[in-house]
């Protein structure tokens, strides 16, 4: 008998065996590959984490700045606020549940013990000591954190907490556990960063035009029209003489244009400022030969310039040759001005019935006589031993890169003609149809809402500057860029501006005393604007990172070229001008990351942008357009500029020059094509402040565009407004839009702790 046996139960027992010993093997196998890639990708696992910490920090104080409170209560703003930026931060955290593990946000104040939150902290962060020599924060170690003080905003969030990231707890809950890898901690600080604004405000007639217009020309060029709804002939602007020195028996108001800078200019790329005040001060320094004594034939050549001329327009502000001088027997300076002042009669009772409501007629008795401060190194040193002593508030003339108007002492070097008192005669009347110059007031009031801005922000470091120019940049009219903002709004007496509250004839207000208002100056040097405010900004370079602005208000008629020296009402000097705007704009602002942005107004320069519909799909040449406004940001990221000049440009010289001659009959809308680059090449923004037609009914936005074509080429100039706002209405939306380009930005992480 045979003995067998069954192999094939034996094999199974023996693979049965070695089973589990494989499947230890595999799960140990999977272990240490989990392992391996844990340790391989903890690196990246924490720099995700840490990633999204940031970004919900940043919305955090975003969130938190962007909220305008309904109340002037600190403490409930906060709050307010504060709901806010835990909402934004939601928002965020909600895009990244995995990331965070489910994590939820929550207020400090609000904070429980669950063990699965991240807590918002609010504070204050400074990048800087604050200006208050009492109040050191960081106790001398700058930059800090500190808590928030009652009433008192916060300018800074912190979220911090501890996360098990998903794919920790993958593993973990292979374990049996959830906290089998330890959690990634966190604290990240995110902070408003301060903003830098620098304000270069245009002072020349142009600013009063809205109701008080230029003088131009009866027989302008090729003989120009008369304008029925002013009802004034003017006088042609090129044979006025600026305004650019201070005392009228000590300067010869000759052809400055003619008398060339000396010296060569900085080449195109050099970051430092010429010396174009050094320059006008050698064109302007009066020479014995040159000395005005009232009789020089040279100065009386025009005496009959103004026989056949109707009533005129007015000035907002005249230079004259007496302090509190009679007004009614006042002389206006230069002689070409005196015209313009002798014209108007001397009581309102004496003005045409049924033209009181019309803005270009003015009676002297209108005006008021008040004193300036004079613009020499004595005046300067006088007033700032009164303000701020060696930490003035403004620029000396030996300051700010050669800007500030530096004037020569007079001839027989005893004592400076610029530190006397200068004489204006200042309009002051005021009723429901008469307001002060605009768009003088309204830029006015438009600066003193960005100090309220800024003060509400509540942001240490945060700076504002202001310099005002015509042709000449004096230091009265240069306010440092500073925190202590309480002497710029010293300097906004708005009250007195607009004729609300009167005031003290012989101690008029610093506005008054700065010269900070418009007056008969022909010429505009905007680029001597741009240099200062420029300046002013890289001058505050301390290490503390911001965001910096320059906001230029202007027509945009920038009369004065740099080399040679010299200003001239023509195309030609316009065109100078603008070439050398552009070429600083290029190798600064742009270099330096300064955006540039531009307030224009002033109906010469025709402020406008095209009218064209976007489309409704992209490049479409059967599409019917979406009935919505192709916006100045659209044409920018398609490359296209949105304000047309010379369509096609000017073909000569001479077209150019026409169209020059002509800005008064229909505008010149060159300058605004060339402003309007300029911001653009910048990354700032561009606002027409455009007139408003009579009986204006507001466009709906929904529809106002519809009708507009696709093609920029076919596109028609916007050259009113087309929802009947007030200038006053479109500057203060212009200083909105503008600031809150700048605080979309002006934020930033400032301290990042991770585990």
């Amino acid at each position: 008998m045979i003995n067998c046996r069954d192999v094939t139960s034996s094999r199974r027992g023996s693979f049965g065996a070695v089973l589990p010993t494989i499947a230890v093997f595999i799960v140990l196998g999977l272990s240490v590959v989990g392992f391996v890639l844990y340790a391989s990708s903890i690196g990246a696992i924490r720099e995700q984490v840490r990633g999204n910490v940031r970004l919900i920090a940043l919305a955090a104080v975003q969130g938190y700045f962007e909220h305008e409170c309904n109340t002037n209560d600190v403490e409930a703003c906060h709050a307010d606020k504060n709901v806010a930026a835990l909402g934004r931060a939601r928002d965020v955290l909600s895009t990244s549940p995995q990331v965070l593990g489910g994590l939820e946000l929550v207020l400090s104040s609000e904070q429980t013990d669950s063990g699965n939150e991240a807590v918002l902290t609010d504070g204050r962060w400074y990048y800087v000591r604050p200006s208050d020599e009492n109040s050191d924060p960081c106790n001398g170690n700058y930059p800090c954190r500190v808590n928030r003080s009652q009433d008192e905003l916060a300018n800074c969030f912190t979220i911090s907490g501890d996360v098990s990231n998903g794919w920790t707890n993958l593993f973990g809950g292979y374990f049996g556990s959830q906290h089998w890898a330890p959690p990634i901690s966190f604290r990240v600080t995110a902070s408003g960063v301060p903003l830098r604004f620098a304000f270069a405000v245009d002072v020349s007639a142009s600013m009063a035009e809205d109701n008080f217009p230029r003088p131009l020309a009866e027989q302008f060029a090729n003989g120009g029209n008369y304008d029925p709804s002013l009802d004034v002939y003017r006088v042609d602007a090129s044979t006025l003489k600026d305004i650019n020195v201070t005392n009228h028996d000590l300067v010869n108001f000759g052809d400055q244009q003619q008398q060339p800078a000396p010296g060569p200019a900085p080449g195109p790329k050099s970051r430092s400022l010429d010396s174009a005040p050094q320059a006008r001060a050698a064109a302007e320094s009066p020479k014995e030969e040159e000395v005005d004594d009232g009789t020089d034939e040279e100065d009386t050549d025009d005496e009959d310039f103004g026989e056949s001329l109707l009533p005129y327009g007015a000035y907002f502000a005249f230079q004259t040759e007496d302090l509190y001088r009679d007004i009614l027997d006042a002389t206006a300076v230069p002689e070409q001005v005196q015209i313009v002042w002798q014209d108007l009669p001397d009581s309102r009772d004496d003005l045409p019935p049924g033209d009181l409501l019309r803005p270009n007629y003015w009676a002297k008795e209108d005006y008021l006589s008040v004193g300036a401060l004079g613009v020499g190194v004595g005046a300067y040193d006088t007033y700032c031993a009164d303000n701020g002593g060696s930490d003035c508030p403004h620029f000396a003339p030996t300051e700010l890169g050669g800007v500030v108007f530096d004037p020569p002492p007079d001839e027989d070097n005893s004592t400076e003609y610029a530190d006397k008192v200068i004489p204006y005669a200042v309009n002051t009347f005021r009723d429901a149809h008469h307001t002060a110059a605009q768009p003088w007031l309204s830029v006015m009031e438009a600066l003193d809402e960005v100090v309220s801005m800024i003060e509400a922000r509540q942001v240490p470091g945060d700076k504002v500057g202001m310099l005002f120019f015509y042709s000449q940049v004096y230091w009265k009219r240069t306010i440092k860029l500073t925190d202590k903002l309480q002497y710029i709004n010293k300097v906004l007496d708005l009250e007195t501006m607009s004729g609300a509250r009167t005031f003290n004839q012989s101690d008029p207000p610093l506005w008054i005393k700065l010269g900070l208002f418009p007056s008969a100056a022909m010429y505009t040097d905007a680029r001597l604007g741009l240099l200062g405010a420029f300046e002013m900004i890289a001058d505050a370079d301390d290490g503390v990172p911001a965001i910096n602005s320059v906001v230029a208000f202007s027509d945009g008629l920038s009369t004065c070229r740099p080399d040679p020296y010299g200003c001239e009402s023509s195309f030609e000097f316009y065109t100078d001008s603008m070439n050398a705007i552009r070429d600083f704009s290029e190798n600064n602002f742009f270099a330096e990351k300064i955006s540039l942005h531009v307030i224009q107004a002033g109906q010469q320069a025709l402020p406008h942008f095209l009218g064209a519909q976007a489309r409704a799909t992209e490049r479409d040449i059967n599409d019917p357009g979406s009935g919505e406004c192709y916006t100045d940001e659209m044409a920018r990221l398609d490359g296209r500029q949105l304000v047309r000049g010379a369509s096609p440009p000017f073909g000569s010289f001479w077209e150019g020059q026409e169209a020059w001659v002509n800005r008064f009959d229909g505008g010149f809308p060159q300058a605004a094509a060339d402003w309007h680059a300029l911001a653009a090449l910048t990354g700032g923004l561009y606002v027409p402040i455009r007139p408003v037609v009579p009986d204006c009914t507001p466009a709906d936005p929904a529809t106002f565009c519809s009708s507009f074509p696709l093609r920029l080429a076919d596109a028609e100039r916007i050259t009113t407004d087309p929802y009947c706002r007030t200038t006053r209405e479109q500057v203060s939306d212009a200083i909105e839009r503008i600031f809150g380009d700048a605080t979309s930005k002006s934020f930033s992480v400032v301290e990042t702790e991770a585990s």
